[in-house]
């Protein structure tokens, strides 16, 4: 079962090289998981419409997760694999994005601001329609 985290959530590096969650919510206390482990953390998670702040997920397989309506900023997303993922409606902001796996992602309302490079977005006739309405 995922931890659910509540909207808006945050996910925040800390001062020791800890990587710390701060739900919106009084009923639950800081999460503070070793840096490495991050993108672990991030898969027991509910992570529809989290804030995603300054995390780094190079090269992590985030592959599968519900991501739908989560703000991705200042995040180190060189090389993660976020095929078959749903990112609908996600922004990455200022994020670095060299090499990231989109593959069979659901990238509806997808967007892409001041990241290091240009995303490739898979070529299945969902991302096209996607891109072709707007």
């Amino acid at each position: 079962m995922k931890t659910p985290i509540h909207t808006r959530a945050r996910v925040n590096p800390g001062p020791d090289g800890t990587v710390q969650y701060h739900p919106k919510s009084h009923e639950r206390p800081t999460v503070t998981v070793p840096r490495g482990e991050a993108a672990q953390m991030l898969r027991s998670a509910d992570l529809r419409q989290a804030f995603i702040q300054s995390v780094e997920l190079r090269g992590a397989d985030l592959s599968d997760l519900d991501l739908s309506g989560s703000t991705f900023f200042r995040c180190g997303l060189d090389g993660a694999d976020m095929s078959k993922c749903n990112l609908t409606n996600v922004v990455f902001s200022q994020c670095s994005t060299a090499n990231l796996d989109l593959t069979d992602a659901e990238v509806a309302g997808l967007m892409a601001k001041r990241c290091s490079h240009r995303l490739d977005l898979p070529k299945t006739q969902a991302a096209l329609q996607a891109v072709t309405d707007e």
